[in-house]
C-alpha cells in the first residue's frame, strides 16, 4: 500500500476526484482510509458515488480550504476518522486560476485571491494537520511511504526557468497564478528545510501534474487526468528518498526547475 491514511483537498472534480478513484481501484496503493475533501459535499455526485462503494475506506469531509477560522474543527473530524493511525500522507491539490492576465489587465483582487487559495491555504492546512502528521511516523513500515509526506500540487507556470523567451505564446502572462505556484515551492522548500530539523520527521515535495485535460487546463491539453494520476502515484508509489524531500518534480517523477 503506499500509506495507511491519506487526505486529499479539492475532490469534487478533476484531478482529485481521479486520484480518490485511482487509489480505490489498485490494490498495490490502495489506503486503509482517504479522506477526500471538497467545498460542497452535496453537489459531489461521483465522490459520493465512490464513498457508498467503498464506505470503511472513503470519507467526505467539507473544507473551504480559505476558512481558516473553521481548520481546527476540521482537524477534529479528521483526527476521529483517522484514529490513533495519523495522517500518512497530505496531498494539497485543491486550487484555482482566474485565467489568463496580462501587465495591462490584471488586477489586485485576482493577485489576492489566487494567492489565498493557492499558496495560504495549503500552508495553513499543513500546520493545522502537522500534529496527524508527526503521529502517523511508525505506523507505515512496510509501505511505500514510511515518513509522512506532504504533496504541493504546483505548476510548471511556476517556474522561473521555464518562463524564458523560448516558451513562446507561453511565456509572460499568467501573473496571479503563476506567483501564487512560485511561492507554493518556496513554501514546500521552506517547509522540509523546517521539519528536517526535527529529525526529518515529515518530508514536503511538490509536484507539476502536467497540463492536463480539466476544467482548468481545458479540453486541448496533452495529458488526460487519468495519465497525470497514474504517473504520480507511480512516483509516490517507489517512496521518496532524502534527497528528494524538499524538491520539485514533474508528474512522472522528472525533477523540475525551479
Amino acid at each position: 500500500m503506499l500509506t495507511k491514511t491519506i487526505l486529499i483537498t479539492g475532490c469534487n472534480r478533476g484531478l482529485g476526484l481521479e486520484m480518490v478513484t485511482q487509489l480505490l481501484s489498485n490494490p498495490a496503493w490502495k489506503p486503509d482510509k482517504i479522506i477526500a475533501t471538497c467545498r460542497r459535499p452535496q453537489e459531489a455526485a461521483q465522490l459520493n458515488a465512490l464513498a457508498a462503494q467503498n464506505p470503511t475506506q472513503l470519507k467526505v469531509l467539507p473544507l473551504e480550504v480559505t476558512d481558516y477560522q473553521g481548520l481546527p474543527s476540521f482537524v477534529e473530524s479528521v483526527k476521529a476518522e483517522l484514529g490513533s493511525d495519523g495522517l500518512g500522507c497530505l496531498i494539497n491539490n485543491a486550487g484555482f486560476s482566474p485565467g489568463m492576465t496580462r501587465l495591462t489587465t490584471v488586477q489586485p483582487e485576482q493577485m489576492m485571491e489566487t494567492f489565498n487559495i493557492n499558496t495560504v491555504a495549503p500552508l495553513m492546512i499543513i500546520k493545522a494537520l502537522l500534529g496527524l502528521l508527526k503521529e502517523s511516523n511508525g505506523h507505515n513500515q512496510g509501505n511505500a511511504l514510511q515518513q509522512p509526506l506532504i504533496v504541493n500540487i504546483s505548476s510548471i507556470l511556476g517556474s522561473i526557468a521555464e518562463n524564458n523567451e523560448n516558451a513562446g505564446s507561453m511565456s509572460g502572462g499568467v501573473y496571479p497564478y503563476r506567483a501564487s505556484k512560485a511561492a507554493l515551492n518556496m513554501m514546500t522548500r521552506n517547509v522540509s528545510l523546517d521539519l528536517a530539523k526535527n529529525q526529518g520527521q515529515v518530508q514536503a515535495i511538490c509536484i507539476h501534474p502536467g497540463w492536463v485535460q480539466t476544467d482548468m487546463g481545458g479540453p486541448n491539453a496533452p495529458v488526460t487526468p487519468q495519465q497525470s494520476i497514474q504517473g504520480i502515484l507511480t512516483f509516490l508509489g517507489a517512496g521518496i528518498s532524502q534527497e528528494q524531500n524538499g524538491n520539485y518534480f514533474d508528474f512522472e517523477g522528472k525533477a523540475m526547475d525551479w
